[in-house]
């Protein structure tokens, strides 16, 4: 059925849990916030099957590469989803401020944190918590860098983000499998 109805363009917007209560037992989570999709037949699909997956259909959602530049685009229109407009231009990795590497000490742990998790925690509509097991699969060596042209975004505006210290970059594929889901 995949086959069929292939992945349609999706912003996952999430915070990054860390569980130190029993170290030996974590394993790299991520909050999910919000999820914004541009298919309907995907929105409703993901509602109806699963608990952590609950997206928001965007009016317009686009993602493109074109030479060295990225541009997305989200635009909710009379919808709930988070509003986003982005220019970025492939960088290099020695261009992260040093904010980036005090907290994770090289691009490619900051990668590994940011991108590689194992498990997803997201509330579900009956406001209990579906926990997720995932397969995300990446090469940190394979993510490009981007630098930041032009960033808008009221809602990291409001958490008082600034755009100058964005680290940003790009995944060029991913293999995204869901292993298990339960709710707690």
């Amino acid at each position: 059925m995949r086959r069929l109805f292939p992945s349609p363009s999706q912003s996952n917007w999430r915070w990054y849990v860390l569980r130190d209560d029993e170290a030996a037992d974590a394993v790299p989570t991520v909050l999910f916030a919000r999820n914004v999709m541009d298919s309907l037949l995907h929105v409703v699909g993901a509602r109806l099957w699963s608990d952590a997956m609950q997206p928001q259909l965007a009016f317009r959602l686009h993602h493109r590469v074109e030479g060295g530049n990225v541009s997305t685009v989200i635009d909710a229109g009379t919808g709930v989803a988070p509003t986003l407009a982005t220019t970025l231009e492939q960088g290099d990795r020695q261009e992260y401020g040093s904010a980036w590497v005090d907290c994770f000490g090289s691009h490619a742990d900051a990668v590994r944190f940011l991108a590689c998790q194992d498990a997803a925690i997201a509330v579900a509509p009956d406001a209990r918590v579906a926990y997720t097991k995932i397969s995300l699969p990446i090469d940190p060596d394979a993510v490009t860098p981007l630098r930041v042209i032009d960033i808008a975004c009221p809602m990291v505006a409001q958490m008082g983000a600034s755009p100058a210290e964005a680290f940003c970059f790009l995944v060029p594929r991913v293999a995204f499998r869901v292993v298990s889901e339960q709710l707690l």
